[in-house]
C-alpha cells in the first residue's frame, strides 16, 4: 500500500489525482501532517508526501531505523509538477515509485 499525504488545498488535489488513478495500490492520509506520515510510516509499504521536502525530512527522521525495513518516500511538489525520491530509493522502491508518480501527474 502507498500512503499519500498532503498538507494544502493544493496538495490534496495533487494527492487526490493520483489516489484517483490508484485506487487499489493507495490510501489517503488526512489529518495533521505528523501524524499522517507517522501513521503512514508504519502503515504502508511507501509513501508519497505532497509536502515540502525540508517538512519531509523533519517528519521522518525520527521514524527511520534502517534502509532494509523503512517504506520508500517520495515529495511531490504541491502543482505535481516534481516527483523526488527521497528515502529508500532501491530498497523502498522509491525510485521506480517517483518515475510512475510523474507518469500519472
Amino acid at each position: 500500500m502507498i500512503g499519500l499525504i498532503s498538507a494544502t488545498a493544493a496538495g490534496a488535489a495533487a494527492r487526490d489525482r493520483l489516489a484517483a488513478a490508484w485506487p487499489e495500490r493507495t490510501r489517503v492520509y488526512d489529518g495533521p501532517a505528523g501524524d499522517a506520515v507517522r501513521a503512514a510510516f508504519a502503515e504502508c509499504e511507501q509513501l508519497v508526501c505532497f509536502l515540502a521536502t525540508g517538512a519531509v525530512v523533519r517528519l521522518i527522521a525520527p521514524l527511520l531505523a534502517d534502509k532494509a525495513s523503512d517504506p520508500g518516500v517520495v515529495c511531490v511538489d504541491e502543482g505535481g509538477r516534481f516527483a523526488v525520491s527521497l528515502a529508500g530509493g532501491h530498497g523502498g522502491g522509491a525510485n521506480q515509485l517517483a518515475g510512475e508518480v510523474a507518469g500519472v501527474l
